[in-house]
C-alpha cells in the first residue's frame, strides 16, 4: 500500500511539515469594492496544517481574518469581507501565515498587496446574478 494521499491531483509527492509551503497567493477584489477573492495553494502535505489570514489596510485597521485548522486540500479559495470602513478604496496587505504547532512560530509567511479603487472608478459588475 502507497503512503501517498490519494486525492492529490499533482505530481509532486507529498512533504513533510518541514518542507510544507506557501506555493502561491492570488488576491483580486471583486467590483463592489467589499469582498476580496483570495486563492491559495499549498505544496502537497502528509500532516495537515493550520493557516492564519489576515487583511489590514496599508495604512490602518485590520478589515478581515481567518483560521484554518488542519486544512484537507492544498488548493483554498476563499471570499474575505472588508468590515468596519465606510470607504473600502486604498491600499491593503494579505498576509498569510503557514503553522503546525504553535501560532506564534508560523514555518512560512506569504504576503501581498491589492488596490481597491475609489467607486467612482470601479468597473460595474453587469453580469446577471445567479
Amino acid at each position: 500500500m502507497s503512503d501517498s494521499i490519494f486525492w492529490l491531483d499533482s505530481d509532486e509527492e507529498p512533504r513533510s511539515r518541514e518542507d510544507t509551503r506557501i506555493a502561491a497567493l492570488i488576491v483580486e477584489p471583486y467590483p463592489d469594492g467589499r469582498r476580496v477573492r483570495l486563492a491559495l495553494n499549498i505544496t502537497p502535505f502528509i500532516e495537515r496544517p493550520n493557516l492564519e489570514i489576515y487583511a489590514r489596510k496599508i495604512d490602518g485597521p485590520l478589515v478581515a481574518e481567518m483560521s484554518i485548522i488542519e486544512t484537507m486540500t492544498p488548493r483554498l479559495e476563499f471570499t474575505l469581507h472588508i468590515r468596519g470602513l465606510q470607504d473600502t478604496s486604498g491600499d491593503y496587505l494579505v498576509r498569510v501565515e503557514l503553522f503546525y504547532d504553535e501560532r506564534t512560530q508560523p514555518q512560512d509567511i506569504r504576503e501581498i498587496t491589492f488596490n481597491i479603487p475609489a467607486p467612482n472608478t470601479r468597473e460595474i459588475d453587469t453580469r446577471p446574478q445567479a
